[in-house]
Formats: structure tokens, C-alpha cells, sequence
């Protein structure tokens, strides 16, 4: 493969993201920039005519250049095989088999969620290092369920187990190792909703489930006591990877962000006019 360098923006002293005002997130992958002081790519691209990589970079009004993602694409396919983590941690979503790497342009056209562009999940996964999640920790992933079975999944490679999944029937389910102790909860709409998914926990106690600015579900039990860490994003759960998924950003810390979570969701809601 050839790699195709395109220029790294640099910071912009005016630019204030989402992490700017909410900062210590554990990692953070997204379409749009997060964080004045992070200069790196936004994702890294293969396209399907020749094998070739190239990272994409952000535009200066902080989104993803879908200008130069589409020149160099061509009519081609377009394969994300890095996720760049906007964190300060540098945990970067990655994903070496072919197979496995999810698509963001289709045939020289872009894959899109409302107006902005989106990674299309259609069986692929990525690794991560490992995400402590014994404590404290919260998640917002801005998605939409579609048609067919699909959905949002922060797993364990280890224990082959999905986590805070939203399936096209609307609910959320939580899976103990290899799949074993299903639950499910809460129904939050059917098929084709466009979402800012929210979870939060404390002291690995499950305590809120939201959607936009929705509570969908509320528990007070251990129901995911033996789950210690996330090291999947988009993969390997029981009922197979996930599939048929428009997804844009997943941002995941590890302490409660429950007080932050209304400024968190319309800092999102107003770049991707959600709801």
C-alpha cells in the first residue's frame, strides 16, 4: 500500500470543541474535531481501486474534509482503517483486516447521517487498548438504527460480550460474558431514529440509559459487575458483529459525566442538528 499524505491542520487558537469545555474524556473518536489542541488526522482511509491509504484530515472549520476523503477516493470505495483517537490518551480505533474495516464512501460518494458524513458499520469492528470500566464511567455515541439487525456496540474481545447495544427493536441489551444472561431494557423507538445515545454508571452500578434528551431507562443493580474493561468498538458480541450502522462519534469516559450530559448532548445536537 501507498501511502497519501494530505496536511495536518494545525491548532487554531479561536476553535473551542466539545472537549475543550468537557475535557478527560478516555478517548474520543469523531467526524467532526473535538479539541483545539489536537493537531493529528481524523481518520485514516483505504480506498478499494488500489489499496492505497491516506489520512483525512479536518477542514479549518473543524469538520472532516470530505473534499480531499472524495478526491482521493475517486469512484472507489473508501475503507476507515483508523479511527484517530482526539483524547489526549492517543488510544487510536484500528483495524488491519479488509474485511473487517467499515466504509465511508461508497463508490465515490459519501456515506451521510442528517446532512454530515458518517462511517458505515456493515460488519466491521476496531480495536482499542483497553478502557477501564470496573468504576465510574460514561458514554455518547451519535448514530442511527436502521432497517435490519444493527446497532451500537462497546465490547470485550476477550469475553465476547456486547455492552450498552441499541438493536433496530429499539431496546437496549446487556450481555455477560459470551453472550450468556441477556437483558434487556427499554424500548426507545423503532428503526431509522438519529440519535445522541448516553449511558452512565457508578461504581459499575447501571444508573441511566438516554436518548437524546430522553431517560430511557434507569437501574439500580450489578447487572454488568463481571465486565471490567471495553476493548471492541463496532464488533464481536453475541448475535454476531454489528451491522447496518451510520455512526459518527463515540466519546467515552471514565468517571460520571451525568451533570455535563445536557451540555454534552446540545454541544453535539448543534453541530448535527439531531433533534
Amino acid at each position: 500500500m501507498i501511502p497519501v499524505g494530505i496536511l495536518t491542520a494545525a491548532a487554531t487558537s479561536s476553535f473551542v470543541g466539545l472537549l475543550d469545555t468537557y475535557p478527560g474524556a478516555a478517548v474520543a473518536y469523531s467526524l467532526r474535531k473535538l479539541r483545539n489542541g489536537y493537531t493529528g488526522a481524523c481518520v485514516r482511509v483505504r480506498r478499494s481501486s488500489d489499496n492505497a491509504e491516506s489520512d483525512i484530515n479536518f477542514t479549518g472549520a473543524g469538520y472532516i474534509d470530505t473534499a480531499a476523503l472524495l478526491s482521493f477516493c475517486g469512484s472507489s470505495n473508501g475503507f476507515v482503517t483508523i479511527w484517530y483517537d482526539q483524547s489526549v490518551n492517543a488510544n487510536n480505533a484500528t483495524q488491519t483486516n479488509a474485511i473487517d474495516q467499515n466504509k465511508i464512501v461508497n463508490l465515490g460518494s459519501l456515506y451521510t447521517l442528517g446532512t454530515k458524513s458518517s462511517i458505515y458499520f456493515e460488519n466491521g469492528f476496531y480495536n482499542i487498548s483497553n478502557i477501564n470500566i470496573l468504576n465510574d464511567f460514561s458514554y455518547f455515541v451519535t448514530s442511527q438504527k436502521t432497517n435490519g439487525w444493527n446497532g451500537i456496540l462497546l465490547g470485550n474481545s476477550t469475553n465476547d460480550l456486547r455492552y450498552f447495544t441499541q438493536w433496530n427493536d429499539g431496546f437496549f441489551y446487556i450481555s455477560k460474558p459470551n453472550g450468556t444472561n441477556t437483558l434487556r431494557y427499554s424500548s426507545i423507538g423503532g428503526s431509522n431514529v438519529y440519535s445522541i445515545l448516553q449511558g452512565f454508571s457508578t461504581t459499575n452500578v447501571i444508573n441511566s440509559f438516554w436518548n437524546n434528551n430522553n431517560l430511557s431507562l434507569t437501574l439500580n443493580t450489578t447487572t454488568a459487575s463481571t465486565i471490567v474493561n471495553i476493548n471492541i468498538i463496532g464488533g464481536l458480541g453475541f448475535g454476531g458483529r454489528t451491522r447496518f450502522c451510520p455512526l459518527q462519534e463515540i466519546i467515552i469516559y471514565t468517571n460520571s459525566q451525568l451533570v455535563n450530559r445536557t451540555g454534552i448532548v446540545s454541544n453535539t445536537n448543534t453541530f448535527y442538528t439531531i433533534f
